[in-house]
């Protein structure tokens, strides 16, 4: 019988994306806690080896697989020493979430289509990818194409896919979406 919800930690001491301050699962037996347990040593690890980023990044990257979290922290470490100021704004969803910002723009809903993917196709839903923003000083939002390009030249290494241009890339220019790649 379950426990009732496991109460999330970060490195950082931040909250999941949607606010929330626990973790629901119907079952939160022996097994499953080990292993969220485990999940939240080694994202510990992985913070403390590469550094921690503001809040924001840091509630995104913690919802990332273990691997994808290097990777993102790699990427943002790089593109941050190239003098960009760059968050992450989104990590894994839920399949609802990714069908949501599926029909913006299209199904007579209001608003830019931001994603070609629905729920399931996108590697959002599997923790392994995660959208980036670019801010001026002043905190306000770049749009330009041309910023996101030269954030992916910093940051990208072998392991990382850029899906900020091409056929994968949403009409919305306003973000970028960067994967790990999966490995062989």
């Amino acid at each position: 019988m379950g426990r009732g919800p496991l109460k999330y930690s970060s490195p950082s001491g931040s909250l999941p994306q949607n606010g929330s301050t626990s973790v629901h699962l119907t079952d939160s037996g022996p097994i499953t806690e080990r292993a969220y347990q485990e999940f939240s040593l080694r994202t510990a690890a992985i913070t403390k080896e590469l550094g921690a980023f503001d809040t924001r990044s840091e509630q995104n990257i913690c919802t990332l697989s273990l691997r994808a979290q290097r990777l993102c922290r790699i990427f943002l470490t790089r593109v941050l020493q190239g003098g960009m100021r760059v968050r992450v704004i989104s990590g894994t969803r839920t399949y609802k979430e990714q069908d949501e910002l599926f029909r913006r723009g299209r199904y007579g809903n209001p608003g830019p289509r931001v994603t070609n993917a629905r729920g399931g196709r996108s590697n959002h839903n599997f923790g392994i990818a995660w959208d980036i923003g670019i801010f001026t000083a002043e905190g306000g939002y770049v749009t330009g194409r041309d910023d996101y390009d030269e954030a992916a030249r910093i940051g990208l290494t072998p392991d990382i896919e850029w899906g900020g241009t091409g056929k994968a890339s949403p009409t919305d220019p306003t973000t970028s979406s960067v994967s790990a790649r999966k490995s062989a």
